[in-house]
């Protein structure tokens, strides 16, 4: 598209002569990434090659005797690339030049880094979560995101970003995708997972869509069981599939195949997608006709590892048409296991090879044949940029919601009449070692920095505000007695819940004691509800006439909710799940357009 819009007004000759140099240049392009995948593969022993369809596990925060061993992997069998988990940038860093310059082929680097490396390392940025996200309604923001976090895996020397999520979470209770989907619907789950993943590979990464078929309407982990996807396939061709078949036609370059069973594709017993040929070649490949490179979920998952004996698995995964071979439990017997499977014919040599080739392909494209150690000067600086943590800012802006505002109190008007109060629920945790009773008045919340004290601090910038905390591990009767009956003394009543958790089988956290008080002060006075935490938690609070949605326990979240609350922001986010879902009850939830104050 660039480059007919590039030559549109070129006079006739002039276009033939751009159009000719612009195939020249492809043409020798290819030619030159062929000879070295050729020139690569040709110098590869049967063993090296098999190496290279694994991606194993290294992690910044361990011991020499761990970086010692993952560097002895890949010597002798030759691994084709790292996928990086927790530590430390710098420290990531140093071990990527140090694995590289032993690596007998360059290393492919791959991470998870869905809302950021700050998923994975430690004093770096986290973005939202895809949930978050969801609420925005611009998703060129997704996009500048996306373009961001690939800026910051290029310093880190990463190649591949497992990421975005593409499920569609249509059960509140799927306790592994959660707060990592764009939500229920399908074509903004589509659309945003596009935007987020054209900002990664329009910069140089290559982008993994996961996790193929759908992993979002089930209530079982796969890290744990098996789940199983019950769907008929109509149901799964118009909702499950949609998101992927849009990064297809996107281009994507990778996409990551999910530990679940979805019988309408293959009847097999306790056959998860991962194993299967019918899910990732018949379908994913011929019929969705995806070109890019097929990744395993991580083969030590018990959706797929309870089943099979390691080297059996990988077997399994490259008979049904997976490309690269992610966290193997054990490299050497999975090695002994392929090549077997080779020699008697249980996996084509030819496609074992071809799949080497298409590895080594991506590892040209991403400039491995011209490999530089990574620079390590200034990378905190470099990665945490202003620019960066302004990105972050605007997109909680965006995305912060107004659930419910039945009675117009938000904005809050007449602030010089009004007698306000901030009551912060926290944990012990969070309230600090200073923390001696549940209840704490007119005091800090918590250590400085964390979400419950930004919110805290940020209110009173706006209006003389007592502060009130209430420590949920301390809950006692006489405390919500006591508590009550000194916040009924208020004309409005801001309540930041913080410290919850994602799981609606536990209560997201909350106590019943808490919920007691929060419906007899409703009932007393004005209460401005903000939880800082799951959507679904909404459930919990259908009874409440002014609900703010942050989405996440994020002290950027915790800066914009007051100024929406004292109508500096308008409050731009729309729930990225339906209200039925949320509230079933049903009630009815009349919203008043918010703007900002004049």
């Amino acid at each position: 598209m660039k480059i007919r819009q590039k030559f549109f007004n070129l006079p006739f000759w002039g276009l033939l002569i751009a159009l000719f140099c612009t195939s020249t240049q492809s043409g020798y392009d290819q030619a030159r990434q062929e000879a070295w995948v050729e020139q690569m593969f040709r110098s590869l022993s049967e063993e090296q090659r098999i190496g290279q369809l694994f991606l194993i596990a290294a992690y910044s925060n361990k011991n020499e005797v761990q970086y010692k061993a993952v560097e002895e992997l890949v010597q002798r069998y030759n691994i084709g690339g790292l996928i990086f988990f927790q530590g430390t940038a710098m420290k990531q860093v140093q071990l990527t030049n140090r694995y590289q310059q032993a690596a007998p082929t360059p290393l492919l680097i791959a991470t998870d880094a869905e809302w950021g490396l700050g998923m994975r390392l430690k004093n770096t940025i986290s973005y939202p979560r895809q949930m978050t996200l969801g609420a925005l309604q611009d998703d060129t923001l997704i996009y500048k995101m996306g373009a961001e976090i690939a800026r910051q895996l290029k310093l880190l020397g990463v190649h591949i970003n497992f990421a975005p999520v593409m499920d569609i979470n249509n059960n509140m209770d799927n306790p592994v995708i959660g707060r990592r989907s764009f939500g229920a619907d399908k074509e903004k789950v589509a659309t945003k997972g596009v935007a987020y993943l054209r900002g990664l590979q329009d910069h140089g990464i290559c982008a993994v869509a996961k996790h193929f078929p759908g992993h979002g309407d089930t209530s079982r982990d796969s890290h744990h069981v098996l789940p199983v996807i019950p769907h008929q396939r109509q149901r799964l061709e118009q909702v499950e599939l949609f998101p992927f078949k849009k990064a297809i036609q996107e281009h994507v370059g990778g996409i990551m195949t999910a530990h679940l069973q979805v019988p309408a594709y293959d009847p097999v017993p306790q056959c998860a997608a991962t194993l299967s040929k019918k899910v990732i070649t018949e379908l994913l490949k011929k019929r969705l006709g995806f070109r890019g490179l097929v990744f395993t979920d991580a083969l030590n998952m018990k959706g797929v590892s309870m089943h099979y004996q390691p080297g059996e698995v990988e077997v399994l995964a490259l008979q049904a048409g997976n490309d690269v071979l992610v966290f193997p439990e054990d490299v050497p017997k999975a090695i002994a296991f392929i090549k077997q499977a080779i020699s008697n014919k249980r996996l084509d040599g030819q496609e074992v090879d071809e799949r080497v080739r298409r590895i080594l392909r991506l590892k040209y494209q991403m400039g491995l044949h011209k490999w530089q150690p990574i620079a390590t000067q200034s990378l905190s600086k470099r990665l945490n940029t202003s620019q960066a943590r302004l990105l972050k800012q605007q997109l909680f802006e965006k995305a912060v919601t107004v659930v419910s505002n039945e009675q117009c109190l938000v904005p809050l008007k007449n602030l010089a009449q009004l007698n306000i109060a901030c009551l912060s629920i926290v944990s012990r945790t969070t309230a600090g070692p200073g923390a001696s009773s549940a209840i704490a008045i007119n005091d800090e919340v918590a250590r400085q920095g964390n979400t419950a004290s930004v919110f805290s601090s940020t209110l009173k910038k706006y209006a003389p505000i007592v502060q009130h905390t209430l420590i949920r591990e301390a809950i006692t009767s006489e405390a919500v007695k006591t508590l009550t009956h000194q916040l009924k003394q208020y004309e409005v009543v801001i309540v930041g819940i913080h410290d919850m958790n994602g799981s609606r089988s536990k209560h997201f956290g909350l106590k019943k004691e808490e919920l007691q008080l929060l419906q007899s002060l409703e009932r007393d006075t004005q209460v401005i509800l903000v939880p800082f935490g799951s959507v679904y938690s909404l459930a919990c609070f259908a009874d409440f006439k002014h609900v703010i949605m942050p989405y996440e326990d994020d002290p950027g979240a915790a800066r914009v909710v007051p100024q929406i609350i004292f109508g500096h922001l308008s409050a731009a986010g729309k729930l990225p799940v339906s209200i039925s879902a949320v509230w079933p009850s049903g009630r009815g939830i009349c919203i008043e357009k918010l703007t900002t104050n004049e």
